[in-house]
C-alpha cells in the first residue's frame, strides 16, 4: 500500500526496510528521543518486525521524490476506541528541518481519520523534546496526561486537526 500526498509517499515497510529503519532509529539524534533509548540489534529489529499484528499496525517509509527518509507509523489502532498512537521520526538528517516531516505527518492523520475513521490520536512525547510538542501543538495536538518522569501522552481530535491544519494544506498542496 502506498499513500500519496503533498509530494511526499508514504509505503507500508517490509522486511526488506526493516535494516533501513534499524540504522535510523541507532543514531543519537533519533534515539535519544524515543522512549527504549538502548542500540537496536539486528534480532531485536527483526523480532519486533515479525511480532507485529499488520491488522492493528501501520508503519510506513517516508519516501521524498523516490529516497527514503524515515518512518512514519500508527500503532495499536483500536476500531472500538477509535484511537491509535501516531509516531514519526526522520532518519536522514537532511530532511529534518523541511516540510517531508509535516507533510508526512499530514498524510498519515489523513489516513488514520479519513480511512481507518478514527475519531483521536495520541502522540508520546519526551518532555524535554520541546520542537517535538510545538510541531504537534499546531497540527491539534493538546497534552491528555503524564506517562512517567520522562513523557506525556498528546491527544489529537479529527476536528482539531482539520481546523489547525488548513492553511498548511493549501501550502502543501502547491508542492
Amino acid at each position: 500500500m502506498q499513500l500519496i500526498r503533498f509530494g511526499v509517499t508514504l509505503r507500508l515497510m517490509t522486511e526488506s526496510d526493516i535494516e533501513r529503519v534499524r540504522l535510523w532509529r541507532n543514531q543519537d539524534f533519533v534515539r535519544l528521543n524515543m522512549e527504549y533509548q538502548s542500540e537496536i540489534t539486528e534480532q531485536e529489529q527483526w523480532h519486533w518486525f515479525h511480532s507485529l499484528d499488520k491488522r492493528l499496525n501501520y508503519y510506513f517509509i517516508i519516501l521524498c521524490k523516490e529516497k527514503e527518509v524515515g518512518l512514519v507509523n500508527l500503532k495499536s489502532v483500536s476500531q472500538n476506541s477509535r484511537t491509535a498512537e501516531a509516531g514519526i521520526f526522520i532518519g536522514d538528517r537532511d530532511y529534518l528541518n523541511t516540510y517531508i516531516p509535516i507533510a508526512a505527518t499530514i498524510a498519515i492523520m489523513d489516513y488514520a481519520f479519513e480511512e481507518l475513521k478514527l475519531e483521536s490520536l495520541l502522540a508520546k512525547i519526551r518532555r524535554q523534546n520541546q520542537k517535538a510538542i510545538v510541531f504537534n501543538e499546531k497540527l491539534g495536538y493538546v497534552f491528555k496526561e503524564r506517562i512517567n518522569s520522562n513523557y506525556d501522552y498528546y491527544q489529537c481530535v479529527k476536528s482539531d486537526f482539520i481546523a489547525l491544519t488548513n492553511s498548511l494544506r493549501k501550502s502543501l498542496q502547491k508542492l
